[in-house]
């Protein structure tokens, strides 16, 4: 009876090479233009483009993972017009900056509510932050609460806290 399968001790079976596989180098990736990247309507492409500009990101950067704040800032700027002047669904918006629908809700729902913004920071004298910094953090060595720092402030509770860690940690890297 003739197998079809060499089976295991089978000394007729001619032993295998073994195959050398040599991977091919990959291609850089060119640097996407604005034209070509990435396919949307012209309605989103023209918010896409306005927002590129406004926040002084590449195209590249807006679908990137980078959580740097002025790339995120871009992000949500282009989440909330997208949402706000077009039609288009949650999805394709999200598709766009290669997002899920989940995060464009979060971060246009974040910014309609006032918890994010769309531009920290953006024209803000680094000079005046520090100062302000510093000043939080003063308030809150006098025994005020962190809402009533932001209320003097002219800042969320939140942001108050965050002005005071940021110059403690200044202070123990002696930068201040």
């Amino acid at each position: 009876m003739a197998y079809l399968f060499p089976f295991a001790g089978d000394e007729r079976r001619k032993p295998s090479r073994p195959v050398r596989r040599v991977a091919k180098p990959a291609a850089p990736e060119p640097e996407p233009d604005v034209e070509t990247f990435p396919a949307m309507p012209p309605s989103l492409l023209e918010i896409y483009v306005a927002v590129c500009k406004s926040h002084n990101v590449k195209p590249s950067e807006m679908g990137s993972r980078s959580h740097a704040l002025r790339i995120v800032a871009a992000r949500r700027a282009f989440i909330w017009r997208a949402k706000k002047e077009t039609a288009h669904s949650p999805r394709r918006i999200g598709e766009v900056i290669n997002r899920d629908r989940t995060t464009v809700l979060h971060q246009y729902n974040a910014v309609e509510k006032g918890v994010a913004t769309i531009d920290p920071f953006v024209g803000v004298d680094q000079n005046a932050l520090r100062e302000r910094e510093v000043l939080a953090l003063k308030m809150r060595e006098a025994g005020m609460s962190f809402a009533e720092i932001g209320r003097r402030l002219g800042v969320d509770r939140k942001t108050a806290t965050n002005y005071a860690a940021k110059c403690r940690m200044k202070l123990r890297r002696r930068e201040v």
